[in-house]
């Protein structure tokens, strides 16, 4: 829905600037074959000014700043593909000859075409790089929350609740450290506030045992001993879809109970979709007993440890699960990820490059009268097709240039927002960067060799008599 409604809204928005160019045009001075500028040009100071506060929001921590930053590259890109252009001006012309030196000019005649579809590529590449980093820093993300909420370094499981005979045998280990009961309720029916029934499970918590969330409220577990409340974790509280102080309804093996949300907290637990109760009111309040779950905290890292304890337990264990265990679970669909943000880097700047062929076309079609005379007055063949390349490459460089540093600048942005709760860090993803340098660059030169092919092909003679 929001692709469709965006899919017809932008283009009658954007079609609105060309109208207003198109009212206020001249009759006059179009008939004396002059052209009439308005007050607000391509690289005004307002247009620049505009674009420069736009990027302030590079330091506001909300969504909408995203778009205030694309917005504000958007209306800086012509005097970005000035700046680039005056920058390689040296270089085009020890390349392309004399050819690179007119593409910069030529480049500045049509500076307002020609700076939007290189902010087009420059958009799309800094999308393809902000979501690149995202995929980068996430597992890390998921890796410290996990081993913050986790609970432990092991949890066992059995298929009869232990006993305190179990227990003591398992704190017998020398590599156990630590030996928790973990209350798992499940699973339980719940009701959101609009009355659609889920499900979860109710895991049991108590002031002296390892961490399940987290939360900037130490206090929690405190007002969890007040009285059978509960926390829910974030997916569940969202999809709860009550406030904070209100009651959630509660299907449990006692009957139907209502009871007190006292705050939302961040966990690995079941991806947040779970909640939380103190383990003395879990027996009270669900009529649920014994445990069938262990926390263990180990001195160090033991990789016999799990095969010593199924060897000790084997008649009623039913699953050994380490933290390990649990990142390589979650983070491994997210490094699958890799292959897909190249492709579709790949297919952005291609895509992108349609855009630019056709800006190209276009300034070649509307300048064949110019072409034409430098042909007559001995440029070659070979000389125009280099000019227009220049011409391709200068956008293509100032797009992926432009893309480059969005990117950064969203990055930078998202790296400091609290909606990504620290799962995103300020790094550069560098090999994305590279694909998107040499697949821009490429793409540009082939999206302008469509024209260098069209102008090699003027009829000099015919061009020049129909001026």
């Amino acid at each position: 829905m929001v692709s469709a409604t965006a899919g017809f809204v932008f283009p009658i928005l954007f079609s609105l600037v060309p109208i207003y160019y198109a009212g206020k045009t001249s009759i006059l001075l179009t008939l004396k074959g002059e052209n009439s500028k308005g007050i607000y040009s391509n690289k005004s100071p307002l247009r620049f000014g505009v674009g420069l506060v736009l990027l302030v929001f590079v330091f506001v921590d909300h969504p909408i700043s995203y778009i205030a930053i694309l917005a504000g590259v958007i209306l800086l890109f012509p005097f970005v593909l000035t700046v680039i252009s005056h920058l390689f001006r040296p270089v085009l012309t020890y390349v392309f000859g004399y050819g690179g030196t007119l593409a910069v000019q030529n480049l500045q005649n049509q500076i307002g075409r020609n700076a939007n579809t290189s902010a087009i590529l420059a958009v799309g590449i800094a999308v393809i790089l902000l979501l690149g980093a995202a995929v980068d820093s996430a597992p890390d993300g998921y890796e410290r929350e996990i081993r913050s909420t986790y609970g432990g370094d092991v949890r066992i499981s059995s298929e009869s609740p232990w006993s305190p005979e179990n227990t003591s045998e398992l704190e017998a280990y020398e590599e156990v450290k630590e030996v928790h009961e973990l209350v798992e309720a499940t699973p339980i029916t719940w009701k959101t506030v609009h009355g659609e029934y889920r499900q979860f499970s109710v895991l049991s918590v108590s002031s002296g045992n390892v961490p399940l969330y987290d939360h900037p409220d130490q206090t929690l577990n405190n007002k969890l001993l007040e009285q059978p409340s509960v926390l829910l974790g974030n997916r569940a509280f969202d999809e709860w879809g009550g406030k904070i102080g209100e009651s959630i309804v509660m299907n449990t093996p006692d009957g139907k109970q209502e009871l007190e949300v006292i705050g939302n907290v961040t966990t690995s637990h079941y991806s947040g979709y779970v909640a939380f109760m103190e383990h003395g009111h879990m027996n009270e309040a669900f009529g649920w007993e014994g445990s069938f779950d262990l926390l263990l905290s180990l001195e160090e890292e033991s990789y016999s440890f799990p095969t010593k304890v199924w060897d000790d337990f084997r008649h009623h264990l039913s699953g050994v699960e380490t933290v390990e265990d649990e990142i390589r679970s979650t983070t491994s669909a997210i490094s699958e990820m890799y292959s897909l943000i190249y492709v579709l880097m790949i297919m952005m700047v291609g895509l992108a490059s349609i855009g630019t062929a056709n800006t190209i076309l276009m300034n070649t079609v509307e300048r064949t009268s110019e072409i034409s005379t430098m042909r007559g007055i001995g440029f070659t063949v070979s000389q125009v097709k280099r000019m227009i390349l220049a011409e391709g490459l200068l956008i293509g460089i100032a797009g992926v240039v432009g893309g480059v540093i969005t990117g950064v600048l969203l990055i930078f942005t998202a790296s400091r927002s609290e909606l990504m709760e620290g799962f995103l860090f300020f790094q550069i993803p560098v090999s994305y960067v590279l694909i998107a340098v040499i697949t821009g660059l490429v793409f540009s030169q082939l999206a302008s060799w469509s024209a260098a092919s069209h102008a090699s092909n003027i009829k000099l003679q015919s061009s020049l008599k129909e001026g």
